[in-house]
């Protein structure tokens, strides 16, 4: 145990002895290693410290040339973005460019597109228009070969009764009494005889032979039915042929159904068997088309002449149900296509079945949408400009019978009153024009009676329409009536629109006209004098209401013996260039103008050269 613990002790000094001996060794290393760190980091000479600083300075050089060197990259590439970005700049701006340039090609192509469009679209209505029109002549045709057999299986009937022809003067005093003085004709005479001759009865025979012929059928005992319930007159057998003729109706199934129809509705006297015949055929048109019996009662509440085709197609907004309703009534015989005497298309319904057909526009519960659509047509179609365009009178000369018409039919609201009001003086226009003073002036009191219950006393149309009927009564020498009206449309005007306005200084004017014309020359003198001044003053010295106002000064100075302030007025305004007039004066102007060419008598046309 002592042993084991001293040779421990033994081995540990040992071990204390050698490191002993191995520490000078390691302190030298440690020193030796020591001065070498710390000369490598200072410089103990002056060779040693300019090395240190030209190593300091190269690699300063070195650190600049790479920062110069990625400086010049950064350059590079900055200048090859600006580069890049100029070429798409450039780039953006070419687009553009031919972007608009293309817009604009685009704009152009869609302008001749619409061009093309609006082109083509003329071309299918005049297309229509010309399909309309040969439908309309094939139609006539076939009415016309109809027609002419009819007419000459009544001439065969009357020739064997009476050996003669209608005598010419007798229907040339017939159509006398029937047309207006100043009107044009519309229905000719010989319309008048086959309206009475549809109306005599035919010998039993002669009906036998009519009824049997027109419908194509031999049946002996329908047609003695017949015959027996709707009487032996050439228009009630006309009806029932044509309606067994396009339905296929036996001669006895239609006389049951005529003699049932009769027994419902008695009390007609000797027109039962008409109204009857009617009855039937416009229920067979109403299978046919759906606006037929629409087209019955259009053609009942038009005068009983002949409807322009023009006025026809406002039966329906569809041209081909127009179409299709008229082929329904002619192929029945309810109406017949009768050109007019200038070719113009037209559709005629005999006058007794015009009279029927305006009874039952009457019991009709849409007789008031009826009449609403024909004055619609004819506010469409009428002509504006009657009074100063000749070329439209002829179809003025068509149409006027029909707007009197309906413009006296009951059946109208009063919400139509200003369409109603604004026809008949369209018409008024065109009767003045023809020399029909007296009608143009009961449609013109009519007008203003409208308007005066429509718009008041006060009102600028209450105004127009005294203006109008101031020309119809100045055309019928009433000066005084025309003074009196001119006087109140006068007021009107000063009233609502002051002394400075024009149309107010152009109706004084009027009026000192129709004060020289009733021998009051004092009185126009001073009227038309303020109004000169005035319109002097307006800066429309060369107007030609201007120049109107200074020849009524001229005629009032004349008319008083002031021959020397007469003479120089006339020589300041005698060949002075004219100036146009404002244009869109409206109806009120053209009036005015209609009323100055009435009641100066060409007086400015002679004296102002």
């Amino acid at each position: 145990m002592v042993e084991q613990a001293l040779y421990s002790t033994l081995g540990f000094l040992v071990a204390a002895l050698f490191f002993l001996a191995l520490v000078p060794l390691l302190q030298r290393r440690a020193e030796r290693l020591t001065r070498r760190r710390l000369e490598s980091r200072m410089p103990f000479t002056f060779e040693q410290i300019d090395a240190q600083q030209s190593m300091l300075l190269a690699r300063c050089a070195v650190s600049q040339r790479r920062f110069e060197q990625k400086l010049e990259s950064l350059e590079a590439a900055r200048t090859q973005a600006m580069m890049e970005a100029g070429r798409r700049l450039f780039e953006v701006q070419t687009l553009r460019e031919q972007f608009e340039a293309s817009s604009r090609s685009v704009a152009r192509l869609e302008n001749e597109a619409a061009e093309r469009a609006r082109d083509l679209a003329d071309v299918k209505r005049r297309l229509e228009a010309t399909q309309s029109a040969l439908e309309a002549l094939k139609l006539e045709k076939s009415a016309f070969a109809r027609e002419h057999e009819i007419l000459c299986a009544r001439l065969e009937v009357y020739e064997s009764r009476h050996a003669t022809e209608p005598d010419a003067a007798a229907i040339a005093a017939a159509r006398a009494e029937r047309e207006p003085s100043g009107t044009p004709a519309m229905i000719g005479g010989w319309d008048d005889w086959a309206d009475q001759a549809a109306l005599e009865p035919l010998d039993r025979g002669d009906a036998f032979a009519f009824l049997r012929r027109r419908a194509g059928e031999r049946g002996e005992a329908g047609a003695a039915a017949i015959i027996e319930v709707l009487g032996s007159t050439p228009l009630s057998l006309e009806l029932a042929a044509a309606h067994c003729r396009r339905l296929g109706t036996p001669f006895s199934t239609y006389a049951a159904d005529a003699g049932l129809l009769m027994a419902s509705t008695p009390g007609r006297g000797s027109s039962a068997g008409l109204a009857a015949a009617f009855a039937l055929s416009v229920g067979a048109a109403r299978g046919l088309s759906s606006a037929a019996e629409r087209l019955v009662a259009f053609l009942g509440l038009c005068a009983g002449e002949r409807a322009p085709w023009l006025l026809v197609e406002g039966v329906s907004r569809d041209p081909a149900e127009a179409r299709s309703a008229t082929c329904a009534l002619t192929d029945l015989a309810l109406a017949t296509p009768a050109s007019f005497a200038d070719g113009v298309p037209a559709l005629l319904m005999r006058q007794p079945l015009h009279e029927l057909a305006r009874e039952r526009a009457q019991q009709m519960t849409d007789g008031e949408a009826v009449a609403e659509s024909l004055l619609r047509r004819l506010s469409e179609i009428y002509p504006t400009d009657a009074f100063g365009n000749p070329e439209s009178r002829s179809l003025c000369a068509k149409l006027t019978p029909h707007v009197v018409e309906i413009c006296a039919t009951k059946r109208l609201q009063s919400a139509f009153n200003e369409t109603r009001a604004d026809l008949k003086v369209r018409a008024g226009d065109y009767l003045l024009a023809e020399g029909d003073h007296a009608g143009a002036a009961a449609l013109f009191q009519s007008a203003l009676s409208i308007r005066e219950s429509l718009f008041g006393p006060s009102h600028p149309e209450t105004a127009a329409s005294l203006d109008t009927l101031a020309a119809a009564r100045c055309a019928q020498g009433d000066f005084a009536g025309a003074h009196a009206l001119l006087e109140r449309s006068r007021k009107i005007f000063e009233t609502g629109f002051g002394l400075d306005y024009l149309a107010t200084g152009r109706r004084q004017v009027l009026c000192a006209r129709m004060l020289l014309k009733l021998g009051r020359p004092r009185e126009a003198l001073a009227l038309a004098e303020a109004a000169l001044a005035r319109l002097r003053a307006d800066g429309r010295s060369r107007h030609p209401w201007t120049i109107d106002a200074a020849f009524v000064v001229v005629e009032a100075l004349e008319a008083l013996g002031k021959k020397r302030r007469a003479a120089s007025l006339r020589r300041e305004f005698s060949g002075a260039p004219v100036s146009e007039p404002a244009q869109g004066g409206g109806l009120a102007d053209r009036l005015l103008e209609r009323l100055h060419g009435l009641v100066w008598g060409g007086y400015a046309a002679r004296n102002h050269r």
